[in-house]
């Protein structure tokens, strides 16, 4: 296709999707929505714009679909609820397991058990089965496509692509993560994400250790140097993550280019001493372990400028600690589809989204920082005192976050314009 004022400049060739069969829906015009990234929260909002009667054309970075990509997560109440709106939460959840309680230790003794209801799934197969109901609704995903440049005029919104490639839409939607190229290039002034001092590595193994299953338990070891958490699936297979310590932040690359072999060899170093369990998991570990550092976003002024909006982490990254970056990334879809769809004015649509979700995600934020943090003491002492105060700080972070999971977002109730912006 030749290039126009209208439409979608030359697209490349789209890969063939998860069952071999190749995306052939028509290139998108003015009156589309933009998704910048293919993540949950992008497949999440294009499912809610189909409901909505909105075309959307989503625009990945990456050549292929990722499913192995991010390991597991678990996914909160509110996460889940979306997904039983948007009518994928069988299927998307299907290969999950219920986490009711995490057992927390350290390397002598049990120091307390906290009550949950969590769904641990590997990232990937909620990411496909929200991608086979977008590819099913016949919304078109562009792989390959590396966001270079926004241009803005008084009705629709230009994207670049690396390759030369442009596409013209009503509006775009910047769903593209903690590291999002959208907002670098609509607010290039805003904060950056900051490095936690954490170095995450996690994987899922089959149990050749013939350790028994753990029936809705996910336990929590705290090491002398850092921390590890492993959960066995009754279908033989080990969830299992490390949270390692490091004050300087790695360059980009330096985590990637460590071998397979080494950095196992690492890791069993790091926990020599603690717990035998953790070195016979990490020993048992054939499969390609995914590290990475763990990055925090700070709370940004503004999500939205004319019409670019960001959503998911792009526009909020909770801590890890509370285990709710997907959840939050759906909730965003969900309402920023019910924005579009009930106000006419796009401006306002994002302004009236910004609106009702910063006061939700400010206070996530809020509590979660305010609640004890997961690194390890490294003195014996201060390891002792964390010890005696772990159950007291986990009842206050329980009590405090609970009410953020019960959380429910109605598709049918109309959204009021939000005044004042």
């Amino acid at each position: 296709m030749t290039g126009n004022e209208t439409g979608y400049y030359e697209p490349s060739p789209l890969p063939p999707s998860h069952n071999g069969e190749v995306n052939e829906i028509p290139p998108p015009t003015p009156d589309h929505i933009l998704i910048i990234g293919c993540g949950i929260a992008g497949l999440a909002t294009a499912i809610c714009l189909k409901r909505a009667g909105i075309e959307a054309t989503i625009f990945e970075s990456h050549p292929t679909t990722r499913d192995s990509s991010g390991a597991f997560f678990g996914l909160h109440p509110n996460g889940r609820d979306v997904l039983k709106t948007l009518g994928v939460a069988d299927t998307a959840l299907a290969e999950g397991i219920a986490t009711r309680e995490f057992h927390f230790s350290n390397n002598k003794r049990s120091l307390t058990t906290v009550a949950t209801d969590v769904i641990t799934i590997r990232r990937g197969a909620v990411a496909r089965a929200l991608r086979e109901e977008v590819i099913s609704q016949g919304t078109s995903i562009r792989y390959g496509k590396q966001l270079t440049a926004i241009t803005q005029t008084n009705d629709r919104v230009m994207a670049t692509f690396e390759d030369g490639t442009h596409a013209n839409g009503a509006c775009l939607i910047g769903s593209d993560g903690i590291h999002s190229k959208t907002r670098r290039i609509i607010f290039g002034d805003s904060p950056r994400p900051y490095y936690t001092g954490m170095v995450r590595s996690a994987t899922v193994i089959k149990n050749t250790l013939g350790l028994k299953p753990s029936y809705g338990t996910t336990n929590m070891i705290i090491g002398r140097e850092a921390f590890f958490s492993y959960l066995v699936r009754p279908d033989d297979l080990i969830y299992w993550f490390s949270n390692r310590f490091d004050k300087a932040a790695p360059s980009q690359g330096e985590i990637e280019a460590i071998s397979q072999a080494d950095w196992q060899a690492e890791l069993m170093s790091l926990y020599d001493g603690d717990n035998p369990i953790i070195g016979r998991i990490i020993a048992a570990t054939d499969d390609t372990i995914q590290k990475y550092p763990v990055y925090d976003m700070p709370l940004i002024a503004d999500w939205h400028k004319q019409r670019v909006c960001l959503i998911g982490d792009a526009a909020h990254a909770p801590s890890p600690k509370a285990g709710q970056g997907a959840s939050m990334a759906l909730e965003d879809a969900i309402t920023i589809a019910k924005c579009l769809r009930d106000i006419p004015d796009i401006r306002q649509a994002f302004a009236t989204f910004e609106s009702l979700r910063k006061q939700r995600v400010e206070t996530l934020f809020k509590k979660t920082r305010e609640s004890a943090g997961n690194k390890t003491p490294r003195t014996a002492v201060g390891r002792f005192v964390a010890d005696l105060l772990l159950p007291i700080n986990l009842k206050i972070a329980g009590r405090t976050t609970r009410s953020m999971y019960d959380y429910h977002i109605d598709w049918n109730e109309p959204v009021k314009t939000a005044t004042g912006r």
